[in-house]
């Protein structure tokens, strides 16, 4: 019969962590929470669509609808 080697006991290695958020629990949430974030940052562009600072430095710039959100005024319609 041969005798197995003597262990003292498990072998614990702890994981490295950020308030209690380890790396691979954090990876798996990333995915669905960038999911998220990009259906927000969706939802407060459309719902602030006419804000004219936002139309001028955000919705103009975009190639095909941003002559939509061009309110340039004619001369011959400009009382001044």
């Amino acid at each position: 019969m041969v005798s197995k080697s003597y262990v003292s006991g498990p072998s614990y290695k702890a994981l490295p962590h950020l308030l209690n958020f380890t790396i691979p629990n954090t990876l798996k949430w990333v995915p669905a929470l960038g999911l998220w974030g990009a259906a927000a940052g969706a939802g407060v562009l459309f719902f602030a669509d006419s804000i004219p600072r936002l139309q001028r430095d955000v919705y103009q710039k975009i190639p095909v609808v941003g002559s939509y959100f061009d309110k340039s005024v004619p001369a011959t319609d400009s009382p001044f």
